[in-house]
């Protein structure tokens, strides 16, 4: 699936960073970071 979201310039550019850091497509960076998201606070409700 394809999405255009907004993301504020800080947080791309500190996304952009990580996902050098990790040697993962920022696309890649995201999922894994709205997964874990996910599971955490649904787990909380």
């Amino acid at each position: 699936m394809f999405t255009i979201i907004q993301i504020p310039n800080p947080v791309y550019e500190s996304a952009e960073r990580l996902a050098q850091q990790f040697d993962v497509s920022l696309s890649e960076l995201y999922t894994v970071a709205l997964s874990a998201y996910i599971n955490t606070t649904s787990k909380a409700a």
